[in-house]
């Protein structure tokens, strides 16, 4: 995958279902292994079920961008500060209703080089994948915090919280550039 970063790497695996050979022996464990659809939900998820959790985040984000391409898009800038490049924005939904929203971020020089990206589902956001760590969420509670490569980090309950926070409160911010109340 030529350009392609770590966490689209592990995403095309996800989605391709590769995974480690099994063994050819007989034993349970080789006829146990069946192929496996992504969930669609959260509710088809066990509790705790990392690996399904991160197919679902790869449907969904697959999801959103193929239907992104034939929607509604909407470009604004926002400010972030003097002598720094303004944030693009864009928007696209169908019928009113979010789909995904993009937003450039700075590098450590202010350059507008990085981007995040929010894929809604029903006009609710589910994933939030930022330069150096993607989100799940369900129902706006942030369910799973990955790194960049989309590699489960476990933080204490009060950074989920903060960290929850912040990004429900960044994509507010963000939708109201454009007009739009979140959750509306």
């Amino acid at each position: 995958m030529r350009g392609a970063t770590p966490w689209m790497v592990g995403l095309a695996l996800l989605g391709c279902g590769a995974s480690a050979p099994e063994p050819d022996d007989g034993s349970a464990a080789a006829t146990a292994a069946q192929p496996s659809v992504a969930p669609s939900s959260l509710a088809e998820i066990a509790p705790g079920d990392t690996g399904a959790i991160l197919g679902l985040m790869h449907r969904v984000m697959t999801a959103g961008d193929s239907v992104a391409l034939v929607t509604e898009r909407r470009d604004t800038t926002l400010s972030v500060g003097p002598d720094r490049e303004p944030r693009r924005l864009t928007l696209f939904t169908r019928g009113g209703e979010l789909l995904k929203l993009l937003a450039t971020e700075p590098n450590d020089a202010g350059q507008m080089t990085g981007e995040t990206a929010a894929w809604f589902v029903h006009g609710e956001v589910r994933v939030v994948q930022e330069p150096f760590a993607a989100y799940f969420l369900d129902a706006d509670r942030l369910v799973l915090w990955t790194d960049a490569t989309l590699i489960p980090v476990s933080v204490p309950e009060a950074d989920r919280m903060a960290r929850e926070r912040v990004v429900l409160d960044t994509l507010q911010a963000r939708l109201a550039a454009f007009g739009v109340r979140y959750p509306s």
